[in-house]
């Protein structure tokens, strides 16, 4: 009673009853679609900021839904993310495929975080490099590490092995510091109900 069909196509199964003489028979058509292979490009790494263009390999007459709603085979890949497809023939058959888009970015940051300094002392900014990849000061300075005398945004350009640049920034604020002071009370007013009554510092 059991067909085993080894291939696609379409078929026609015709069943035979016989009992006591009398016969029955039934047909039908069979048809058994191909299986879709949707084929996307390899895991890809992209510069911030840019797009890349996502083609699924496939038959033209194929439905392409993607996971965030796009539907087609060709689609622009908006920033990192998996971007997951499923194709659907016109026999029903899927079959589903996923790309990774990743955002090259620093191994380690150039410049440390934003930095602060009181009565005008210069501040060391050491920047901080990684194999394979290039840097150079926005303002022409020659050196990686440098001297900060005055107030400001200080600014790196990288360029990544992949030929992607990236920057990174930290502000830096030399200033006056106000005047502080602290002293310490020659006298105190026990049980004065809060009045200089206990013996603290005092500052401005």
């Amino acid at each position: 009673p059991g067909v085993a069909f080894p291939d696609t196509g379409t078929f026609l199964v015709a069943h035979v009853l016989e009992q006591a003489g009398c016969k029955d028979s039934a047909s039908v058509s069979i048809r058994i679609a191909p299986q879709p292979n949707v084929v996307l490009p390899a895991d890809t790494l992209i510069c911030p900021g840019n797009q890349v263009d996502i083609v699924a390999a496939g038959a033209a007459d194929w439905h392409y839904q993607w996971n965030d709603g796009v539907t087609g085979a060709a689609r622009h890949g908006q920033g990192p993310g998996t971007y997951t497809v499923v194709a659907t023939n016109e026999g029903g058959c899927t079959d589903m495929a996923s790309v990774q888009i990743e955002s090259v970015g620093f191994p380690q940051k150039p410049l440390p975080a934003d930095a602060f300094s009181c009565d005008h002392t210069p501040l060391s900014i050491q920047m901080q490099q990684a194999p394979g990849w290039q840097y150079a000061w926005a303002d022409g300075f020659p050196e990686p590490d440098r001297l900060i005398t005055s107030s400001g945004w200080y600014v790196v350009l990288a360029d990544s092995p992949e030929g992607c640049q990236l920057q990174d920034s930290v502000r830096v604020t030399i200033t006056e510091c106000p005047e502080c002071f602290i002293f310490f009370p020659n006298a105190i007013k026990p049980d004065s109900g809060g009045e200089n009554s206990t013996f603290t510092p005092q500052t401005g």
